[in-house]
């Protein structure tokens, strides 16, 4: 993966990162400064995005490796950059995953803690419930769909484990007779389904200032 930093001030201000994204045709790249990235068509402020995610998927044959596939979309209300792009037996993966790895860090960084407090003011200042995959979110807790059917309802403040990353999900954990139990995952895939760790301890965190 080749990236490139400059010090020059472009359109929104500041530094800028570009992360070359290789593909079959030739490669794309995808700007990022202080407060905005643009792919060249479209420009999308990290303020207003409201969605983010990022999955890969390994396809095989027979236990053979046949294709590698790497997707990082972002959405605001009136935009959407789709990073969509992989490879075949491993043909020029490792520029791809850095790239797709580059992108996550980026994120991770950048757009992910304002999607994140976005979510937060749904939840906690308009007192909607919110819907990611499976797992709902309102002021008092989250409900998620079990693996083996049914739902169940923790509250922020029995909240004992923070849902983790696992093979391409993300897993949310309840508690009982003091151990773990997974209650079900929620595929990377979802829309904002990346920033559900970060948003339990923001819930939790906001819950404990309620009083809740």
């Amino acid at each position: 993966m080749t990236s490139t930093q400059s010090s020059t001030a472009g359109q929104h201000g500041g530094n800028s990162v570009a992360v070359e994204i290789p593909g079959v045709f030739g490669k794309r790249v995808v700007t990022f400064t202080n407060d905005a990235m643009s792919d060249g068509k479209r420009t999308i402020a990290y303020k207003d995005a409201a969605r983010v995610w990022y999955h890969a998927v390994n396809q095989s044959i027979n236990f053979v490796p046949t294709a590698q596939r790497y997707s990082f979309p972002v959405a605001s209300a009136e935009q959407r950059i789709w990073l969509n792009f992989g490879t075949t037996l491993y043909i020029g993966n490792k520029k791809r995953m850095d790239a797709w790895t580059r992108l996550i860090a980026i994120s991770q960084r950048m757009i992910e803690p304002l999607a994140v407090q976005k979510c937060l003011n749904a939840i906690f200042v308009s007192g909607n419930t919110l819907r990611i995959g499976g797992v709902a979110l309102d002021r008092s807790g989250f409900t998620k769909t079990k693996m083996f059917g049914g739902r169940v309802t923790i509250p922020w403040s029995e909240v004992a484990y923070i849902p983790s990353y696992s093979r391409g999900a993300v897993v949310c954990w309840g508690k009982k007779n003091d151990k773990a139990y997974a209650l079900g995952t929620v595929p990377m895939s979802t829309p904002n389904s990346v920033v559900l760790p970060s948003l339990f301890q923001a819930c939790i965190t906001a819950a404990q200032k309620r009083g809740g």
